[in-house]
């Protein structure tokens, strides 16, 4: 059971950027900006773990073009992650509804 105590393990909005932590792991900033962010990494379990993935594999300058994924594959990982997706249970059988964007209608993917 977790107790009220127990932090998340994220990403925070007072975390400072990856880049940042680079250049602080890197020796790169001012003095001052160094101890701060050095203060944060002794404090932050997340950081700490972001830090050592990134001297491990360090960002690269490649360039990647983001492309949608096909409708189909999004709403099978959508039905599969139960994103955006209410779900029921009729006798055995899953029935999903989704709103669709396009028509307002709704889309029922049945799963026998």
């Amino acid at each position: 059971m977790c107790s009220l105590n127990t932090a998340r393990f994220c990403k925070q909005i007072t975390c400072p950027p990856a880049e940042t932590l680079l250049l602080c792991h890197e020796t790169k900033l001012m003095p001052e900006e160094h101890e701060q962010i050095a203060a944060h990494l002794a404090a932050c379990d997340f950081c700490g773990a972001e830090l050592q993935l990134l001297v491990r594999h360090p960002p690269t300058d490649v360039a990647y073009v983001k492309t949608q994924i096909p409708d189909h594959l999004r709403l099978l990982a959508e039905e599969l992650l139960g994103s955006g997706i209410r779900g029921r249970q009729r006798t055995g059988i899953a029935i999903y509804e989704k709103d669709t964007s396009i028509d307002g209608g709704q889309l029922a993917l049945i799963d026998a």
